[in-house]
């Protein structure tokens, strides 16, 4: 060992071994051999131990967020400490799931997997290994979404697909089925976020459905709304209406219709059919003066309530 100190202390080593290679002095470029290789190792030991060290310090981040609701996906937008998932006005997140990506061995309160009630703002404290703790903002930002020009859905999967797109508002006419022919839409519920058209509803003769619903959240419409000879149409309810240019509803089996929520027809109301029941909200019926019926039976109610329900 003495013998390897001296040529270590006097002469780099790789020119120690390449002399020894030349005398053939084998014996101690064996105990080189071991030297190195034991360096190697010490070498990768510390390297190794080095990179667990970055992963033990403060770093307490979120890198990433998302929520997804009815298969659709939101990532969310940073800003500083805060976490903002943008959606459509009346996209409801309650039961929604999220992915939440942290920094290396950190940890997050209130645990995400556990949180149900995602309308609603929540802090959360990302917590580094070393303890240091950051809190996070969370909570939603909702945008109008509107869909240009008119809107013409001629089958149930058009409905559905065109729900996805989360509008809530239409700046010209939306038109329900084909003006001939057989339609296969009986179901507008794709359709609960649009709140506002801007021109007509106009429900084709081949609408399926027995019932109108679905447009829960519907409050207004610039200009008619539209159902003439739906034949298998026997009740229209749109229970977020507040304002119309005009209401015509002409069916041969229609039964009743229910607008709870309306103060305003710039025209008139026209109702045709075996009407018995139709709803309007409590204080508009000394307002809605235009209103016209062409039926056997009608009753008109200015109850938030279907008589006897």
């Amino acid at each position: 060992m003495l013998l390897v100190k001296y040529h270590v202390k006097q002469e780099p080593l790789l020119i120690n071994i390449f002399k020894m290679i030349k005398s053939n002095n084998m014996a101690r470029l064996k105990i080189y051999r071991t030297v190195i290789a034991a360096l190697f190792t010490a070498s990768l030991l510390t390297g190794c131990n080095n990179d667990a060290d970055l992963f033990e310090g403060s770093d307490n981040f979120i890198t990433s967020f998302s929520i997804t609701q009815n298969e659709i996906t939101y990532n969310a937008f940073f800003y500083g400490d805060s976490i903002i998932i943008t959606v459509s006005a009346t996209e409801s997140l309650e039961g929604a799931t999220a992915k939440v990506v942290l920094s290396e061995n950190a940890s997050i309160t209130p645990d995400p997997s556990t949180i149900t009630e995602w309308d609603d703002e929540t802090l959360f404290t990302v917590t580094s290994m070393d303890g240091t703790r950051k809190t996070y903002w969370y909570a939603v930002n909702r945008n109008d979404i509107s869909a240009e020009g008119t809107i013409v859905l001629k089958t149930q999967e058009e409905v559905d697909a065109f729900g996805k797109l989360g509008c809530t508002s239409i700046t010209g006419n939306l038109v329900i089925g084909k003006s001939s022919g057989s339609d296969s839409i009986s179901s507008l519920a794709a359709l609960y976020q649009l709140k506002n058209i801007a021109y007509s509803l106009i429900v084709h003769p081949t609408y399926s459905g027995s019932e109108f619903v679905g447009l829960d959240n519907l409050e207004a419409v610039g200009g008619t709304i539209q159902m003439e000879s739906v034949t298998t149409l026997e009740s229209v309810k749109l229970p977020g209406l507040k304002s119309a240019g005009a209401i015509s509803v002409n069916n041969s089996l229609l039964t009743s219709v229910s607008f709870p929520k309306l103060v305003k027809v710039a025209n008139s109301i026209t109702l045709s059919g075996p009407l018995a029941t139709s709803v309007f909200k409590p204080d508009c019926c000394g307002r809605l003066h235009n209103i016209y019926y062409n039926t056997s039976r009608r009753r008109t109610t200015c109850k938030n309530q279907f008589p006897g329900s």
